[in-house]
Formats: structure tokens, C-alpha cells, sequence
């Protein structure tokens, strides 16, 4: 079997290598705005990845690239911005890589098509320096935290399950043993308090969420 072979232009880029926190994909085939969108999003928790159109994108996608949002020009000669739209909402959710439309069109009709095609917002040129910060911001915003709330809701059910899990042998062992209803609710009790620090760590480790107490009923 012959290797794949990736062109050195589309290599994938790593958060590992810059200590940016986020990264931001433009797509413009004009180089004058990407210069310009790069100048207004100069930001160190920002690394800011410039294309001169969607089918780029799209290869480095499919070699692994993942940014976390698309600021994405609509007329480019190829493939229009819509159609990349599109064939980004095939990979991902609007959640998961939100879709910035950067156009010089303004008309209601160029808004619906956009959005229709699964863009989340609409800037139109030539751009504001302070809204384009301010919609990137948001919508990072709310990325990161439907992000954090889904690695939380994981947790939380890996831990119902651990508990599920323990009563069930607590309670096998106990009618083994002998053992009466309050009995095994202090042993339960003791077992989770034991374990408690643990169950902080886990829960904290990746997100802010705040834990809340267990109490055996």
C-alpha cells in the first residue's frame, strides 16, 4: 500500500505550537482583506490562519485541521463561500465550528442563503474592528461553553454509572452478609466520602462546573 502524501501548504497546524488558546480560520481570496481581518484580530489568545479559498480549507480539514471558528468570504472564483458553508455543516455542527459570513453583500436575500447554508452571523464590509472582535468573542464564547457542559454531562453519567455500580455490590454483599438497610447506607455514606477528593479532581479537571453533594437516600 503507497502512503498518502500531504502537500506541505496544508500540513495541520497544532494549538501545541503557539500558546493561542483559539484557532481562527479566514478565508478571503483577496489578499488586502485577509491582511486586514489578520491586523483586526490581533489578539494572543488568537492564531489566526489565513486562506485564499474554501477548497484549501476544506483539504486541511480533511488532513486533520480543526479551527475552532471560519470567518468565511462569500464571492471566490471555484467554490462560493456557500457551498463551503454547506460542506462544513456535513462535518460539523453549528456549535461545534461556528461560521462567520464576511461579505461585502448586504441584501436580505444574501443573509437567508448564508444562513441557510448554516452559517451562525453575517459581517458585512468593509469590517468594523470592534464588532468583527465582538462576534468572534460570542461565538467563541458559546462554543467553549456548550464544549465544557458536554464534557461535564460525560462525566456526571460515567459517575451515575460508578455509583449505580457500587450500590448494586454493596447491596449483594449485604444480603450475603446480613447486613440491615442503615447499615449499608452509613457504609455507602463512608465509601463515598472516602472517595469524595477523587471525584472532585475528576469532575473539576476540564471543566468549571461546580459538583454537587451525594447524599444516600
Amino acid at each position: 500500500m503507497s502512503e498518502k502524501v500531504i502537500d506541505k501548504d496544508i500540513l495541520v497546524y497544532s494549538k501545541e505550537n503557539t500558546n493561542a488558546e483559539f484557532l481562527v480560520a479566514v478565508v478571503d481570496d483577496n489578499p488586502v482583506n485577509l491582511h486586514l481581518i489578520e491586523t483586526q484580530l490581533k489578539n494572543p489568545e488568537y492564531h489566526v490562519d489565513s486562506m485564499s479559498g474554501g477548497g484549501q480549507l476544506l483539504q486541511k480539514i480533511d488532513n486533520g485541521y480543526i479551527p475552532d471558528i471560519v470567518l468565511l468570504d462569500i464571492v471566490m472564483p471555484g467554490m462560493n463561500g456557500y457551498e463551503v458553508c454547506r460542506r462544513l455543516r456535513d462535518q460539523f455542527t453549528s456549535f461545534d465550528l461556528p461560521v462567520i459570513m464576511v461579505t461585502a453583500r448586504d441584501r436580505s436575500e444574501d443573509l437567508k442563503e448564508g444562513l441557510d447554508a448554516g452559517a451562525n452571523d453575517y459581517i458585512t464590509k468593509p469590517v468594523n474592528s470592534i464588532e468583527l472582535n465582538a462576534r468572534v468573542r460570542t461565538h467563541l464564547k458559546i462554543k467553549k461553553s456548550i464544549s465544557e457542559r458536554k464534557i461535564f454531562e460525560s462525566k456526571l453519567s460515567e459517575f451515575e454509572k460508578l455509583i449505580t455500580y457500587g450500590v448494586l455490590i454493596l447491596r449483594i454483599m449485604g444480603k450475603k452478609n446480613n447486613i440491615d438497610s442503615s447499615t449499608e447506607k452509613r457504609l455507602l455514606e463512608k465509601a463515598y466520602e472516602f472517595y469524595k477528593p477523587v471525584f472532585s479532581r475528576y469532575f473539576n479537571e476540564d471543566t468549571d462546573q461546580n459538583n454537587t453533594d451525594f447524599t444516600c437516600e
